[in-house]
């Protein structure tokens, strides 16, 4: 009987660590239901390559500008170009002590008008942070994104120092009922009317500006196009100086389950992710050690905010199906949006979270732009799981485990 007993005693004691120090544990997948979990319908998904022109609501079918695919190839190689002098020089046997080198964290309790700029996956983040921040109780901010599909950094460098206008502006005000989403340079015979960045930078006096760090900026430039990252940094600083500036890293892509699914036209960025290791682990590391490496340690940015972590945890920990988090094998669901945006909600924030106070993920956030999405007991178990775990592990990696 005592040998059964301390069997069994062991056996938990395995079990916990397997969970808490990251492992694929199966723990969490019987709540795993690709469809009880998200009701959005992903087949109503026009294809990535078309223009974002027909989001008549303000939440958007996804619609990166298919101009961008030829991006794999820039003239910032990677190398940076010796006048960016903020970069620091990263190494990667820096891997064991995540964020021990950040810089202080800083108060963010009174940085409420918060713009991003970046791609689909930025509008994926985006989408739901209004409703959660009122949820939260956090009534009076301001969100802005200035959004062009399928841009990396080195792209979103080049606009500007063309001054092209080629960005949507979404933007939500507190005085916006219910903070819905808004385009505020409108639409023309059904079509938005572009912007530049610098409008968009300067129609609000923004207290953090978020560079999107994408797929492309991680899997193609081990430096994270450090040039043109500096260049994007010095507009920000020129046009808004009283502005913080920080990153949001974005999660694996493409991505899915299912080892024959089509990565469509994101196929080079799937060979290039072979580069560094062959499996998912290795995929989400690269993620975690390009970020450490370029990013986390170099003081320029305030506040580097990991949406990557939430969505391999809820997958890889968790056993939450790619059919649920994601809509195709770049985007989230619905259900993905609202836990990438809680992630991004507990990290900006400086808590854990010890509730989930929205209800619905409105139709707004909706990649289809209708139905709304009623959280369960289940799905925001699953949401607040995945947001403590990175609030406390960001840039883990699979070494933790």
């Amino acid at each position: 009987m005592i040998k059964k007993i301390f069997a069994g005693l062991f056996a938990v004691v395995i079990l916990l660590c397997a969970v808490g120090c990251g492992t694929y544990s199966e723990a969490g997948k019987e709540a795993d239901s690709s469809t009880s979990i998200v009701s959005d319908d992903t087949e109503s998904q026009p294809s990535d390559g078309e223009t974002d022109q027909t989001d008549t609501t303000e939440s958007g079918d996804e619609s990166d500008d298919g101009s961008g695919e030829s991006d794999s190839t820039h003239s910032d190689d990677g190398s940076g170009d010796g006048a960016d002098t903020s970069e620091q020089e990263g190494g990667s046997d820096d891997s064991g002590s995540e964020g021990e080198s950040q810089p202080e964290r800083p108060d963010t309790s009174n940085m409420k008008k918060i713009l991003f700029l970046g791609n689909s996956h930025a509008k994926d983040t985006y989408m739901a942070l209004p409703e959660i921040f009122r949820a939260e109780g956090y009534t009076d901010y301001t969100f802005g994104l200035a959004y062009y599909g399928q841009q990396d950094i080195a792209n979103h460098a080049s606009h500007i120092e063309n001054n092209s206008a080629v960005y949507t502006y979404f933007l939500s005000k507190p005085d916006v009922q219910s903070g819905k989403i808004k385009t505020p340079n409108g639409k023309t015979d059904g079509n938005y009317n572009l912007v530049t960045f610098e409008s968009i930078l300067t129609d609000q006096e923004w207290d953090i500006v978020f560079i999107q760090v994408c797929m492309r900026d991680v899997v193609l430039s081990d430096d994270v196009y450090a040039s043109s990252r500096q260049t994007v940094v010095n507009f920000i600083r020129s046009k808004a100086p009283d502005a913080k500036i920080g990153t949001s890293c974005s999660w694996l892509a493409p991505y899915s389950d299912d080892p024959n699914a089509s990565p469509g036209k994101w196929a080079n960025i799937a060979v290039a992710y072979n580069n560094y290791g062959t499996t998912t682990a290795d995929h989400y590391n690269r993620h975690c050690n390009v970020m450490k490496d370029n990013i986390v340690k170099d003081a320029t940015y305030c506040l580097n905010i990991d949406v990557c972590t939430p969505v391999f945890y809820a997958n890889q920990v968790l056993g939450i199906s790619s059919d649920v988090l994601y809509r195709d094998v770049a985007h989230m669901s619905q259900f993905g949006r609202g836990l990438v945006s809680y992630s991004f909600f507990a990290q900006y924030t400086g808590a854990e979270i010890e509730e989930i106070k929205l209800d619905s993920l409105s139709g707004y956030v909706a990649p289809s732009g209708t139905n709304a999405l009623t959280l369960t007991v289940e799905q925001k178990n699953i949401i607040k799981a995945s947001a403590n775990y990175t609030f406390n592990s960001p840039w883990a990696g699979s070494s933790a485990e």
